[in-house]
């Protein structure tokens, strides 16, 4: 689109300011020129009042002319490309192994979805606490009446690399701590760069405090049933595969179901952090040990360059007994032999059982599976439990908090469940734990107002 005919704009001071609108806004636009004849580059003032406008547009100039005193480029790169920038960075961190490439791809998604979008063309020396309050306006209603509310399909990648389209789900689409966190590490990237003058960087929101001063973060958890659901999960019962469908395809997806449960059940039996607790874990990282009575236990020691450094958790007796050890001794459905249940149903295992080898792994190439978000998705859309009992929806560490609740409504001792948890007893009183009165309902005397003295 060509530039606006000069009969568009309205000229102020000299012709330094020129306002103009573009079609499809109601906000003025703005093009200044300095004292020394440089142009500025062309920006929105955010508001459709014309002497508000003026107001915005001569601040730029002083702003500019302050900027240029102290030898600062009043030219400034704009948001999108120091966001650029910063990908680009985080790419090669990738590769160097210092982040990992889902962190980047999300990062990535978050940035190219709600941030370049909105901040765009203006300068990163140019977005302030007003700039701040207007995004997060714009970002609450992104979903219900902005850009989100025109998106009919997303895309999904499965990890094979298959793309496949599917209905936007737009529920717990609210802004999340990541992308404030991002945000925070894009201005300090513009520091590092000397795109922005450190006194220059702004306050990112951070996440609210409750009246205490103590931040609670209650993630919503299963209750003791629902979990029972989630171990009972059969996706083939919910997805029939037609006897068109080869046979790689067959093994391929049965193995991903097969790593799934294991790891299903493995989170709701030990109540790690799923991510990079999960991810590290190998055959050798596990042990059995006797208590005093003589009753053998299973541990697994989650290794040192996780986010709480290297702890030893128990593991579950039934999770241990039902799951994990026929995950890891029953024969895979790549070899030869295999184990049938009464009803003539083969059962199997993982194909990676050494030391060495990853527990929840790809059955295919053996490297560790990062993310299970999709299929817990996928499973809680089947089973109709996409929320609590308040809508507030289940994520993966909802089966941390899981299994923290039931242990404290089972009357474990808070410390111990921290201990297991690598986490505070102030953190579990906090931010864990469940309790309601349902789940104590058997605690409460029926009859009292009745009662004769």
């Amino acid at each position: 689109m060509g530039r606006k005919a000069k009969q568009d704009y309205r000229y102020f001071d000299d012709g330094a300011i020129a306002l103009y609108k573009v079609p499809n806004s109601s906000k003025w636009y703005a093009r200044c020129r300095l004292p020394d004849g440089s142009p500025l580059n062309p920006f929105s003032t955010g508001t459709d009042d014309e002497s508000e406008a003026l107001r915005v547009a001569r601040k730029r100039i002083v702003i500019a002319e302050v900027d240029k005193e102290r030898g600062h480029d009043p030219h400034g790169k704009t948001f999108a490309f120091v966001a650029e920038e910063w990908l680009k960075m985080l790419r090669v961190q990738v590769e160097k192994g210092i982040a990992t490439k889902a962190k980047a791809d999300a990062y990535q998604g978050i940035v190219r979805r709600y941030h370049i979008p909105y901040f765009n063309k203006t300068k990163i020396t140019e977005i302030t606490p007003r700039t701040l309050a207007a995004y997060e306006a714009w970002r609450e209603a992104y979903w219900v009446t902005g850009p989100g509310s025109q998106v009919e399909t997303e895309t999904i990648q499965r990890k094979d690399g298959i793309q496949y389209q599917r209905p936007t789900e737009r529920v717990a689409r609210g802004k999340g701590d990541a992308e404030d966190t991002v945000l925070r590490q894009i201005f300090k990237f513009a520091v590092e760069q000397e795109f922005l003058p450190v006194e220059r960087m702004p306050t990112i929101a951070k996440p609210k405090q409750a009246a205490n001063s103590k931040r609670t973060n209650r993630r919503p958890a299963f209750t003791k049933e629902q979990a029972a659901k989630l171990l009972e999960y059969d996706a083939g019962g919910f997805y029939r595969l037609s006897d068109d469908v080869d046979m790689e395809t067959v093994m391929r997806l049965e193995s991903e179901r097969l790593v799934f449960k294991a790891w299903l059940a493995f989170m709701l039996g030990t109540g790690i952090r799923p991510g990079k607790e999960h991810q590290s874990l190998k055959w050798k990282h596990f042990e059995q040990h006797e208590d005093q009575n003589g009753k053998t236990h299973l541990f697994v020691t989650i290794p040192k360059d996780t986010k709480t450094g290297a702890r030893t958790v128990h593991v579950d007796d039934e999770i241990y007994g039902k799951f994990l050890a026929v995950y890891k001794t029953f024969p895979s459905m790549y070899d030869s032999e295999h184990i049938f249940d009464k009803g003539g149903n083969a059962l199997f295992g993982t194909r990676f059982k050494g030391p060495d080898d990853y527990v929840f792994c790809d059955q295919q190439t053996g490297k560790p599976i990062l993310r299970f978000h999709q299929q817990f998705k996928t499973m809680l859309r089947n089973l109709k439990m996409k929320t609590d009992d308040n809508g507030d929806a289940f994520t993966p560490y909802s089966l941390r908090h899981t299994w923290a609740t039931l242990k404290l409504n089972a009357g474990m001792d808070a410390r111990l469940v921290a201990l297991n948890m690598g986490t505070s007893p102030d953190m579990i009183h906090r931010h864990y734990g469940h309790d309601n009165t349902k789940s104590r309902a058997a605690e409460f005397a029926n009859v009292w107002l009745t009662e004769e003295a």
